[in-house]
């Protein structure tokens, strides 16, 4: 068609024809289902064989070595774990041998519990037909100082012999059942009694004097021991009383030996025990007396 006659027609056409005219240009371009080729089937892929690889040799292409795994550390058994070596421990501290201090747990009876501590509950018991009381420790899993802390009480329990100190029957030192059991005293604490809200229960002037002297005679036992044992924890319920209201010191949980550092004021004024009832030159300068 000539130029001019195609000019001359678009000229004449509306907006609308030459939009439609334009789309459907566009859709005759556009292939048709017969045109487009149909993909061919896949075929399952063959892998190709691994070729083995041949080991380099030199320092660059030396072959790896199989990784050496490290071997297991040996168990590590705590002295609770293994009587054996607990009762070792505590024939070197006590200085006489398991048959002279051991406890079997089949022959404790428990009773009633009579006492609780920070780290230890205070059982009513019977040994072998004979009251006793059982120091039975919260935390049965103990680590070597709590052991050694263990085994330096129930040697103080067993070197210190007087008449106003607890003395000691002996230690069970089987797995789970770690206590000390010393002698069972009929009116518990002296703080359980001076707390007693019952009627005729208020001691006497005569017996209070008398509690005095039995707890300056045992401090006077322990100060006069080479080297000088320190309890630091003496407090009421840490004295216990007996059928005839006489005083003997327990619970030797804090004791151990005086040394010259002790008498020195330390910068640290923090100290061991209760508060409530300790010295004022402990708690203010650190000073063991």
């Amino acid at each position: 068609m000539p130029a001019e006659e195609v000019a001359a027609d678009s000229a004449e056409e509306t907006p609308g024809q030459a939009r439609r005219r334009k789309i459907a240009a566009r859709i005759a371009r556009m292939p048709t289902a017969a045109d487009v080729p149909s993909p061919a089937p896949e075929q399952p892929s063959t892998p190709a064989p691994e070729t083995p690889q041949t080991p380099q040799t030199g320092e660059a292409g030396s072959q790896k070595k199989p990784r050496k795994l490290l071997k297991p550390l040996p168990a590590v058994t705590a002295p609770h774990n293994d009587p054996a070596v607990a009762s070792e421990i505590l024939t070197e501290k006590l200085g006489d041998p398991p048959d002279v201090w051991k406890i079997e747990w089949k022959d404790l009876e428990m009773k009633n519990r009579i006492g609780v501590g920070n780290f230890a509950q205070v059982y009513r018991g019977r040994l072998k037909r004979e009251e006793c009381a059982v120091k039975r420790f919260t935390h049965q899993s103990m680590s070597t100082k709590d052991f050694a802390a263990f085994a330096i009480e129930a040697a103080y329990l067993h070197r210190l012999r007087h008449p106003h100190i607890c003395q000691l029957f002996g230690v069970c030192v089987e797995p789970g059942n770690l206590c000390i059991v010393t002698e069972f005293l009929p009116n518990g604490n002296l703080h359980t009694v001076l707390t007693r809200k019952r009627p005729g229960t208020t001691i006497e002037w005569r017996t209070r004097v008398q509690m005095g002297i039995d707890l300056a005679s045992a401090v006077a036992f322990l100060h006069s021991q080479t080297p000088v044992v320190l309890h630091l924890d003496i407090k009421s319920p840490n004295l216990l009383v007996d059928e005839d209201m006489r005083l003997k010191l327990a619970d030797f949980g804090l004791a151990r030996a005086k040394t010259p550092e002790d008498e020195v004021a330390e910068k640290s004024t923090f100290q061991p025990g209760t508060v409530h009832w300790m010295a004022p030159e402990l708690m203010t300068q650190g000073i063991k007396t």
